[in-house]
């Protein structure tokens, strides 16, 4: 089994010719909002992650922003419905296929790991800009 790789510091992501940063911010960050787990800001080419958030969310979550930014760098459109859906299917696969390298989540992923944090992260879709 593979590892994923640790959500927790500050990292650059490079989509196609850009770099997009992403950053692990408390739980108290205004431009991330109280309602969010991660949000995609365009004009600054970062994605926000709620860092309190638990590892599955935040891959999600990640997943979800990446995916709003191949919409804004290869100018397509996809439903918000459609990201969730994607973003949360391509966790899972993740989750079930690779281990995580944080310690706490070493123990359930792989081994029918998702079930209960899948429809946690399904029952949050209204909380990923």
């Amino acid at each position: 089994m593979y590892y994923l790789v640790e959500l927790e510091e500050d990292f650059e992501l490079k989509v196609g010719a850009h770099t997009i940063y992403v950053q692990f911010v408390p739980s108290d960050n205004l431009e991330l909002g109280s309602d969010n787990y991660g949000k995609w800001v365009p004009n600054k080419f970062t994605i926000l992650i709620r860092n309190c958030s638990p590892y599955s969310m935040k891959l999600s979550t990640l997943l979800h922003e990446i995916l709003h930014v191949l919409e804004t760098v290869y100018v397509i459109d996809i439903s918000h419905k459609d990201l969730n859906v994607a973003g949360d299917a391509l966790a899972q696969i993740l989750l079930d296929n690779f281990r995580a390298d944080s310690p706490e989540d070493e123990e359930s992923v792989g081994e029918g790991h998702g079930t209960n944090e899948a429809e946690q992260v399904a029952n949050s879709d209204h909380n990923r800009s």
